[in-house]
C-alpha cells in the first residue's frame, strides 16, 4: 500500500481514512416509447453537464465582487498571462492524461511532476495536493476572468473533493479527537499525514463555488465547518484563515449581526494590535469566546509576514474586509504587513511565489513603487514552457520549485498586480535616499536626517506638493529639510501630489542608534543558501568575518527579541573594532526546526548560555554580558560547531560603551 515515508509527512504519523464522505448526485428519466424515441442520451447529456448562468468576465471585473483584479488580456500582460493560463492548463491536461479521477480522486490534482516524466505520486511529501494553498480558489478566478466553462467546472470538483475527501466529516477521529471538518495535509493518500488541521478547510475558495452555482452542498458542509470551529483555533494553526473566511462567507450570505460582530471584534483587535506593537498578529483567537477581548502588554506574535498567514487564506480575507468596510485603520495594518514583508523575504523563495496578492492591496493603496518592485523582481524569474507537445514527458512549470502550490499563489496573485499597476499608471513617484542606519553624535540625545526629495517626478506635469511624515506626524511641506530623530526604527514617508491631484507615497526605514551603541549588525545573505566568507575583517567598515566564517539562512527565520534582523546559521568568527574599554554585549536568536546548536566565546572567553526548547524541536536564547576589549581595540566572537557539527542560531549583535566601567 501506498504509504507516507519522506519529510513533512513523517511529523504527524500515518492518518487514516475516517470521516471521509463522498455525495453523489442521481436524476432518474421516466419516458413514454423506446430510449431513442425519449432521446435518453441527449437528456443524459444535459444532465452531467449543468446549465450555469454567467456574466462576461468584464462584468465580474467591474463589480469588483471577487476581488479586484484584470479581466484575461493577452495582449496588454503577454508574459504574465501566458504563465498563469499555460501552468493551470499544464495540471488540467495532465488530469485526464493521468486519468486522475475515481470515486475518492475525482477532483484532486496532483502536485509535483517529476523531472523524468511523470509524478511524484508515491512521495510522501508531495502526492496529492488537497487543496493546500487555495487552488481552487486560484481556478475560479481564472474563470471569473476568462469564462471558461472547464475552469469552472475542475473548481467545483476541487472543492466538492476537499470537502468530502480530505476534511474529516465525522466527530470522531482516531484516539477519540474531535476534529470534525479539519482535514489532511499533502500526500499520496488523501488520507496518509496523520497532521490534522483546519487549513485545509479554509473557505476562501469553496464560497465562490458556492456564490457562482448556489451548490447547497457546499453551503451545508460550510455550515458544519462554522459550528465546528466557533469556539478554537487548532493549537498548530495559528493563521486565522478558516475562521475568518466562514464569519465573512456567513455574513454575506445570512447579513446576521452575529457573524459580523465577531469579525468587528476581531478586526478591532487586530487594529489594536497594529497600534500598540506595530503589526498584526497570528496568536491564537477564538471567534467566540474571545469578543471584546481587551488587549494586554504582551505580544502576541511576531509580523505574521510568511506564507501561511498570506496565502492560506487570512490576509486573503482582512484585505478583501479592508477593502469592503473602507476601515483605514486595517488599510495601513496590512500596507505595514507588506512592508515587514518585503524586508525580510528580499531574497528568500517566498518573494518568488507568495506575496503578489499583497503587494498588489500595498501598491494599490499607496503608490509607493517598492511594493511593485519586489513582485516584478519574483515574477521575472519564473517560467512555464509552453509547448503543449512535450507536457507528457517533461514538466511545463520551471522555476516554480516544480509545485503546484506556488504556482496557484503566483496564478491567483498576478491578476491583482496587474489591476493595481492600471490603476497606478498615471502617479507621480516619489525618490529620495535615506541611510539604513544613523549613528547617535556623542553626547546627544537626537541625531540629525538631511533628506531631499527634489528627485521626485510626475508623469503629467509637475510635483504641486511634498508632505514629510513619521509615526502620523507631518514633519515638513518643503521638498528638502533636516530632521532630528530619537533611537529606534523611524519610517520617514514621502507623500507627493501632482497637479491633476494624483498622489502616492514613499517610505524608507532608519534605525537611529542609541547613545553609546558602536555596533548593531543585522545579517543580510548573498543569495537565498549561503556562503564562506574568504575576506578580512576591514578597519573601514568597523566589522567583518574572519576568513573561514560560514553562514546560511534558516527555514524559518522568527526575528528573535524584536530587533528586525532575520535569523541566520554561522560557524566563524566575527570582529568589531570597538577602541580599548568595557562593553555591553548582546546577541541572540530562535528557530523552529532546529533540535540543538554550537556554542557562543567572547574574547575567548566561553559563555554559559541558556538555551530554551519547545518539545524536541524549536531553540531559543539570548545573552546580555559584559566584555572587555584590550589596547588593539578590537572585539572578538566566536561562534563555534556543536558536536554534531551544528551552528548557531543568532539573529543581531548590539555592542554598546558601558561607561561606568571604562578602561584607564
Amino acid at each position: 500500500a501506498r504509504q507516507f515515508v519522506v519529510g513533512e509527512s513523517m511529523s504527524f504519523g500515518q492518518g487514516v481514512a475516517q470521516g471521509v464522505s463522498r455525495s453523489h448526485d442521481m436524476f432518474m428519466y421516466f419516458h413514454n416509447g423506446s430510449a431513442k424515441e425519449a432521446q435518453s442520451a441527449a437528456v443524459a447529456n444535459s444532465l452531467a453537464h449543468s446549465v450555469f448562468i454567467k456574466a462576461y468576465p468584464e462584468w465580474y471585473v467591474k463589480t469588483d465582487a471577487a476581488g479586484i483584479f484584470t479581466s484575461f488580456d493577452e495582449k496588454s500582460n503577454q508574459k504574465w498571462e501566458k504563465l498563469i493560463q499555460d501552468g493551470l492548463e499544464y495540471f488540467l491536461y495532465n488530469q485526464k492524461l493521468w486519468v486522475w479521477y475515481g470515486i475518492y480522486d475525482y477532483g484532486d490534482l496532483q502536485q509535483r511532476p517529476s523531472w523524468s516524466g511523470g509524478w511524484q505520486k508515491l512521495n510522501g511529501r508531495w502526492g496529492w495536493v488537497n487543496n493546500e494553498a487555495l487552488v481552487d480558489m486560484w481556478i475560479y478566478e481564472q474563470f471569473f476572468r476568462t469564462g471558461k466553462r472547464e475552469y469552472l467546472e475542475a473548481a467545483l470538483a476541487l472543492s466538492r473533493h476537499t470537502l468530502e475527501v480530505d476534511v474529516i466529516n465525522s466527530d470522531n477521529y482516531k484516539g477519540n479527537r474531535n476534529v470534525k471538518m479539519q482535514g489532511h495535509r499533502h500526500n499520496v493518500n488523501h488520507w496518509g499525514d496523520g497532521y490534522v488541521g483546519i487549513r485545509v478547510a479554509a473557505p476562501q475558495g469553496f464560497r465562490l463555488g458556492y456564490y457562482l452555482t448556489g451548490d447547497l452542498r457546499i453551503y451545508d458542509q460550510l455550515k458544519m465547518s462554522m459550528e465546528a470551529h466557533w469556539d478554537s483555533v487548532y493549537g498548530s494553526d495559528k493563521q486565522h484563515a478558516t475562521g475568518l473566511g466562514l464569519l465573512l462567507f456567513f455574513w454575506e450570505t445570512t447579513g446576521d449581526d452575529v457573524y459580523k460582530k465577531a469579525l468587528d471584534s476581531y478586526l478591532d483587535y487586530q487594529v489594536a494590535h497594529f497600534r500598540k506593537f506595530g503589526h498584526l498578529h497570528n496568536g491564537v483567537w477564538r471567534f467566540r469566546k474571545d469578543q471584546g477581548k481587551i488587549l494586554g502588554d504582551k505580544l502576541l506574535s511576531p509580523s505574521p509576514t510568511d506564507f501561511f498567514f498570506q496565502n492560506f487564506g487570512s490576509a486573503y480575507s482582512l484585505m478583501e474586509l479592508a477593502d469592503l468596510t473602507g476601515r483605514r485603520d486595517l488599510v495601513d495594518a496590512l500596507v505595514r504587513l507588506a512592508r515587514h514583508t518585503t524586508r525580510r523575504y528580499s531574497r528568500s523563495w517566498e518573494s518568488r511565489y507568495c506575496h503578489y496578492r499583497l503587494m498588489a492591496f500595498a501598491y494599490r493603496h499607496t503608490g509607493d513603487r517598492t511594493f511593485l518592485e519586489y513582485a516584478k523582481a519574483g515574477v521575472e524569474k519564473l517560467t512555464v514552457f509552453s509547448n503543449r507537445t512535450s507536457w507528457h514527458r517533461r514538466p511545463a512549470i520551471g522555476q516554480f520549485d516544480n509545485k503546484l502550490s506556488m504556482l496557484a499563489w503566483t496564478g491567483q496573485g498576478l491578476p491583482y498586480l496587474m489591476k493595481a499597476i492600471e490603476l497606478r499608471r498615471d502617479d507621480p513617484i516619489g525618490s529620495f535616499t535615506a541611510p539604513n542606519i544613523l549613528k547617535m553624535p556623542k553626547g546627544k540625545s537626537l541625531a540629525p536626517l538631511h533628506v531631499d526629495g527634489s528627485s521626485s517626478t510626475a508623469v503629467n506635469g509637475a510635483i504641486r506638493s511634498y508632505e514629510w511624515r513619521e509615526g502620523g506626524k507631518l514633519l515638513s511641506n518643503k521638498p528638502v529639510d533636516t530632521f532630528e530623530l530619537s533611537p529606534g526604527l523611524r519610517r520617514i514617508e514621502l507623500w507627493v501630489t501632482d497637479r491633476k491631484g494624483r498622489r502616492s507615497m514613499i517610505e524608507k526605514s532608519v534605525t537611529v542608534w542609541e547613545p553609546g551603541v558602536v555596533a548593531q549588525l543585522c545579517f543580510r545573505l548573498r543569495n537565498t543558501t549561503s556562503f564562506m566568507w574568504t575576506g578580512s575583517y576591514t578597519d573601514e567598515k568597523g566589522y567583518g568575518y574572519l576568513p573561514g566564517t560560514k553562514v546560511h539562512s534558516t527555514a524559518e527565520p522568527r526575528r528573535y527579541g524584536n530587533k528586525g534582523c532575520n535569523e541566520i546559521f554561522i560557524t566563524g568568527t566575527i570582529q568589531v573594532k570597538t577602541g580599548p574599554g568595557v562593553y555591553t554585549v548582546e546577541m541572540g536568536g530562535k528557530e523552529f526546526w532546529t533540535e540543538q546548536m554550537g556554542s557562543v566565546s567572547v574574547q575567548g572567553k566561553p559563555l554559559d548560555i541558556k538555551v530554551k526548547k519547545e518539545g524536541r524541536k524549536k531553540i531559543e536564547w539570548g545573552y546580555r554580558g559584559e566584555a572587555t576589549v584590550g589596547d588593539d581595540g578590537l572585539l572578538k566572537i566566536d561562534f563555534i560547531k556543536g558536536p554534531n557539527g551544528e551552528p548557531v542560531v543568532l539573529a543581531y549583535i548590539i555592542v554598546k560603551r558601558y561607561a561606568e566601567k571604562q578602561l584607564h
